[in-house]
């Protein structure tokens, strides 16, 4: 007995959705599978369109097994135009979806992107805006120590005639001759009760210096001074309620140089705001040298703020 057409087509869907997980078939994978081997079943050939196959087999087609459109193909199912229809309709929605989601994914990626790009822009910036502070402090600082060098130890120079043969601005001279007054490198020898400090000497090599003294009032107005600052900057990159950092991790903040940074440093656990560490674990030659040296040569790599915020 002659298996109907009917039967064929539904075993073909059957093992289709077995293998594919879907209840319909392109009409060109169907009739392929229909014509391997050569035979030509249900009067079926190659150049057979739909229309036609179904104006053959009027018994075969129907409610529970016919054709159905998706785009410019046909595909065999059993699928109700109903269900087919809304099959179609979820299907156009999941694109969407996917499309969506695809697009934010590229648009977070572009983003991202973009704001590693921002990133390293303005950290070279700010790099390069701290390495020419740094070459203009070194730079001034040399200037400073040179005039210095033409005075005699010992004996009492104006700072203010010192500072009229330099080439640089009042709070930059004051910056750099302030440390050698806090480090007792210099020496207070004349207070004016109007304009300050306006004598000091130099103190020879290995006499003791005097560290208690006072220092160059900086001009006004001037922003936030450097204790403020140094403040600021161990609130930003401290940890846990102490406020624990590395020193060589507020150097790189500040960008000041070595003298400008110890000179604070030394104020500042002067006056018990700071209280410092030692290495509590394996640090490099690099990072050893971003250490604070004290007046005994011990090496503190950290600190914590005493001082109540």
């Amino acid at each position: 007995m002659m298996t109907s057409a009917k039967t064929v087509l539904l075993g073909l869907l059957a093992k289709h959705k077995e293998k594919e997980g879907t209840d319909y078939l392109a009409w060109d994978v169907l009739k392929q599978q229909l014509l391997q081997d050569g035979q030509k079943p249900f009067g079926l050939t190659e150049k057979t369109t739909v229309a036609a196959w179904k104006k053959k087999l009027p018994d075969c087609f129907g409610d529970t097994l016919d054709f159905r459109k998706k785009g410019k193909d046909q595909y065999l199912t059993t699928m109700s135009a109903e269900a087919w229809e809304r099959m179609l309709a979820e299907e156009k929605e999941r694109l969407a979806v996917e499309k969506a989601e695809k697009k934010r994914l590229a648009d977070a990626e572009k983003a991202e992107k973009k704001r590693l790009a921002d990133a390293e822009k303005k950290r070279l910036a700010e790099e390069t805006k701290r390495r020419q502070a740094e070459e203009k402090r070194e730079t001034q600082e040399k200037l400073v120590h040179k005039a210095l060098q033409s005075q005699s130890p010992g004996k009492s120079f104006s700072l203010k005639v010192l500072a009229d043969g330099i080439s640089m601005s009042k709070a930059d001279f004051i910056a750099i001759i302030n440390p050698l007054l806090a480090t007792g490198r210099l020496q207070v020898t004349e207070i004016d009760t109007k304009f300050g400090i306006v004598g000091v000497k130099l103190v020879p090599d290995g006499a003791k210096p005097i560290v208690s003294q006072p220092s160059v009032a900086s001009p006004q107005p001037s922003g936030p001074g450097d204790d403020e600052l140094f403040r600021r900057a161990v609130e930003k990159r401290g940890q846990g309620p102490r406020l624990f950092v590395e020193i060589g991790v507020l150097r790189r903040e500040l960008g000041w140089s070595a003298e400008r940074f110890d000179a604070v440093l030394r104020q500042l656990r002067g006056a018990r705001a700071i209280q410092l560490h030692g290495a509590d674990k394996n640090f490099t030659p690099d990072e050893v040298k971003q250490f604070f040296r004290d007046e005994y040569g011990s090496l503190h790599a950290s600190l914590t703020w005493e001082k109540q915020r």
